[in-house]
């Protein structure tokens, strides 16, 4: 069995993990293009949290979080499809939480759709719903 190595993003995997962020998204239904992934992933370059989970030297998923005062506030995570179930996003995520406990840390957050797959794997994480939602006006 081959294990999911867990390290710092580097600006060199940032074309792959534009890659990862589209076919991740996409997977789910939330239409990514390359161009969009890419732009997410350049406007987060200077986040203080980003993680990179390889298996046999490739990258298959990462993490992108923000400190805010007392808070790792998680932007994205994402795994390629094929790779989905198999541990890969539980490592990334238990890599946040041992960044968010050694820096002392009170809480971990993030937005997510209630009606995506991926909000029942964040309940399985841990993470409760606190009563927010995010709401927007189309113009």
């Amino acid at each position: 069995m081959n294990k999911t190595s867990i390290r710092q993003m580097r600006k060199v995997d940032l074309k792959d993990v534009s890659t990862i962020m589209k076919e991740a998204f996409n997977s789910v239904d939330q239409g990514w293009s390359l161009k969009d992934s890419k732009i997410y992933i350049d406007e987060h370059q200077k986040c203080s949290f980003r993680l990179i989970a390889e298996k046999e030297s490739k990258i298959v998923g990462f993490l992108i979080g923000d400190k805010d005062v007392d808070t790792l506030i998680i932007h994205s995570i994402g795994v390629l499809p094929e790779h989905m179930g198999k541990g890969i996003g539980k490592a990334l995520w238990e890599g946040a939480l041992k960044y968010a406990r050694n820096s002392k840390l009170d809480n971990i957050r993030l937005v997510a759709d209630p009606k995506s797959e991926a909000f029942m794997w964040y309940k399985r994480m841990g993470l409760k719903e606190n009563g927010w939602v995010e709401m927007e006006a189309k113009l």
